[in-house]
């Protein structure tokens, strides 16, 4: 018994005619004729009978439809099933990168990719993984991510760097913080306070971290976020 045999004799019976049962599963009608007359002879039944051009299905032919009934329509799943997912993983638009990144640098972009390219036509969503400077070694897949948005970072040799853009550090203090009257600020003149900074591991704070060492001055932190909006938030409450 094999499964072309069962799905001839299932659409057979389902379309009662053999010519629609043979496009289906895309062979000839005499290919339909045998694959019955095959499980026939295995079953020593007759399944089918033949009346003035009509398939006539017998009391053993309708039991074996039921039986494969469920089998047939469980392939039909798995085909349509795996095909949507297969079209699913093509138009997905996976972005590995940091949280900074996507919460500040990112949306404007989307936005206008999204007015550019409509939704239905050119993806199906776009994923967006957050990690820290640490996880990036260990975790980046290009089978998996389509692009790592982040500061420079030292990955395979097969890798390809493109320049997105270049930033700069900036202190944030309230407008009648002692340090707004100092006209060129210096490390030395932000260590005199206590900073509320980007949580450590964040790479912001390792390149701000490595300036104060570099210089030799030690700086306190009253409070650490690796949230931009709650470190500035903080700043408007006055502790730091």
């Amino acid at each position: 018994m094999e499964l072309q045999q069962l799905k001839a004799f299932y659409y057979t019976v389902k379309y009662n005619n053999l010519s629609k049962a043979a496009n289906k599963i895309f062979c000839t009608q005499p290919n339909i004729s045998q694959h019955i007359k095959k499980l026939e002879n295995e079953f020593s039944v007759a399944l089918i009978y033949h009346s003035k051009g009509k398939c006539v299905v017998s009391k053993e032919g309708k039991e074996l439809y039921k039986l494969i009934e469920p089998v047939i329509l469980s392939l039909e799943s798995i085909k349509s099933n795996f095909e949507e997912r297969i079209n699913k993983f093509k138009n997905q638009i996976k972005i590995m990168t940091f949280p900074t990144i996507s919460q500040y640098r990112l949306p404007p972009i989307i936005n206008k990719y999204l007015k550019k390219y409509p939704y239905s036509k050119y993806y199906s969503e776009i994923i967006l993984h957050d990690v820290s400077i640490e996880d990036v070694p260990k975790k980046i897949d290009f089978n998996t991510f389509d692009f790592l948005l982040a500061p420079y970072v030292k990955l395979d040799d097969d890798v390809t760097y493109l320049k997105w853009y270049e930033g700069n550090h900036r202190l944030f203090a309230l407008k009648n913080h002692p340090i707004n009257k100092i006209k060129n600020v210096s490390l030395k003149d932000i260590a005199r306070y206590p900073l509320i900074m980007l949580e450590k591991g964040t790479y912001g704070r390792i390149l701000i971290d490595n300036a104060f060492e570099k210089s030799g001055i030690k700086y306190k932190v009253s409070l650490e976020s690796s949230d931009a909006s709650v470190i500035k938030r903080y700043i408007e409450m006055g502790l730091g």
